[in-house]
């Protein structure tokens, strides 16, 4: 996993966001997370960027208690 990859990745992940596919998207922007979190960790501007994006599908999606559990972790309860 390289910079380059991950953000190829998570660009991916935004298309199906915008085309409403959150299902397709939300394992590929939580690949992309651990990616930058493995290589960057959790303060990274990318990885904090990625982490705004899984928290704002999964609550899309309804997924309240895995959303607020990461956004949490990343600070972004108000986001």
């Amino acid at each position: 996993r390289d910079r380059n990859t991950l953000f190829w990745i998570g660009y991916l992940a935004s298309l199906l966001e915008e085309q409403g596919k959150l299902v397709e998207a939300t394992p590929l922007y939580t690949e992309a997370l651990e990616g930058y979190m493995l290589l960057w960790g959790m303060d990274d501007e990318d990885t904090r960027y990625v982490a705004e994006r899984l928290v704002s599908i999964l609550r899309k999606a309804g997924q309240r208690e895995e959303a607020e559990a990461l956004a949490d972790n990343f600070g972004l309860a108000d986001k």
